[in-house]
């Protein structure tokens, strides 16, 4: 009987054992349906909401809009209004009056030194005071004055009639050449002007009075698409 008993009951607890083995089997099995289930759901969201972005970027007669181009270079021969040189021309100015002072400076002193020896005395203290004084306020209007005023009043335009410049300190001049007059067109660079990448634009012109008219100051790139664009017109002249 205890035997009998003893598989009765051995065979209860492996069917209790395979029911909650397939219990927790049909447990995973749904919480697997159900992570399926949800990652469909987001998958579709997104496909809806990038289907929304799509339909909301389209205008209204169901084009995509053109992107947005930049700007067009403005050509040289679009100018309306008159402009000033390069901005690195007055510090251009600056350094060749430097330059020019030294030599007269130093002109000056070779001058006083031969005087010296010359008539073997010191001059006067008043005469040394102002030379002096006449040496510093030449400094002061070729490094300073010289160079702002001469960048501050030269402007210049190119347009499909010509070249106009306007230059001057004291005298103002204004030069127009038109298109039609110009012979040949050169462009020039010094060592330092080089440096600064500025260059000098001359106009050849025909006729006797003004036959040449130059530009210093001008960045080099535009000088070269002056340069560029006369000569273009001389090829249709030409024709």
């Amino acid at each position: 009987m205890n035997q009998k008993e003893d598989n009765e009951n051995r065979r209860d607890n492996r069917q209790a054992s395979k029911g909650g083995s397939s219990e927790v089997q049909t447990e995973q099995t749904s919480n697997d349906h159900s992570s399926n289930q949800q990652g469909s759901n987001e998958s579709l969201m997104q496909t809806q909401q990038a289907s929304t972005n799509q339909s909301s970027s389209l205008d209204q007669s169901g084009q995509m809009p053109e992107q947005e181009k930049p700007p067009a270079k403005q050509s040289v021969t679009q100018m309306t209004e008159s402009v000033f040189l390069a901005a690195k021309a007055k510090n251009y100015f600056q350094i060749s009056g430097i330059i020019s002072f030294a030599i007269i400076f130093l002109m000056a002193t070779i001058g006083t030194v031969v005087l010296f020896v010359s008539l073997l005395t010191l001059p006067p203290w008043w005469l040394i005071v102002i030379e002096v004084l006449l040496l510093a306020w030449l400094a002061y209007f070729m490094i300073s004055v010289y160079p702002t005023k001469k960048y501050q009043r030269t402007k210049w335009r190119f347009d499909e009639q010509g070249l106009y410049i306007q230059q001057g300190i004291w005298w103002r001049k204004q030069y127009a050449v038109p298109r039609s007059r110009v012979q040949h067109i050169d462009v020039t660079q010094g060592p330092l002007q080089r440096n600064y990448n500025i260059a000098q634009l001359i106009l050849h012109t025909a006729g006797t009075m003004n036959a040449s008219v130059s530009l210093t100051g001008l960045s080099h790139e535009k000088a070269v698409e002056i340069r560029d664009e006369l000569l273009i017109q001389e090829k249709y002249d030409a024709v």
